[in-house]
């Protein structure tokens, strides 16, 4: 009778707050364990996104480029105009993606406030890591085509009759 008496009660009572507090308390440690998928994701589609916005620039004038360097320009002058138009397109992308973060972050914070008692805060090291990394992303992206750029030689691009678009070509 006495070791029925000495074991630990099978149940337990818990209230509703209790229960909550749980609950929210796993909403965030499942936003913890999702956090770094979800960055790497951004960053992957980040760096696709401007490298085939960058290389279709390229592609779409070629005749322009060749144009240009006819005019005059040089084959680094045209590699610079590549690579400052990849790195507005970086900058840009890295300011409204800091502030679509900033927004997104607030909303959720609104969601769960008991969890984050401080509300929403960044310091300077967020903006900073995020600028060095959309940094190296656009100068990876930038790597093709920049050399893609340098290669157009003006009289064979001035020369090549343009067609039409493939998707037009189709016979029906």
């Amino acid at each position: 009778a006495e070791s029925a008496a000495a074991a630990p009660p099978r149940f337990t009572l818990t209230d509703r707050r209790q229960i909550e507090a749980q609950h929210v308390s796993d909403q965030l440690s499942n936003f913890k364990r999702q956090a770094p998928l979800l960055l790497t994701l951004s960053v992957l589609t980040a760096l696709c996104l401007l490298f085939n916005a960058l290389t279709l620039g390229v592609t779409q004038n070629t005749r322009g480029m060749a144009l240009l360097r006819a005019a005059g320009m040089t084959v680094g002058d045209v590699a610079r105009m590549v690579a400052l138009e990849g790195l507005i397109m970086g900058a840009c992308g890295w300011a409204l993606g800091l502030l679509g973060g900033w927004a997104s972050l607030t909303v959720f914070v609104r969601r769960a406030a008991e969890a984050f008692p401080a509300g929403v805060m960044m310091g300077w090291a967020t903006p900073a890591a995020t600028a060095a990394g959309i940094a190296v992303l656009t100068l990876l992206s930038l790597l093709w085509p920049c050399r893609r750029a340098r290669r157009i030689a003006p009289l064979e691009a001035l020369a090549a009759e343009e067609s039409d678009p493939f998707w037009l070509n189709f016979d029906i």
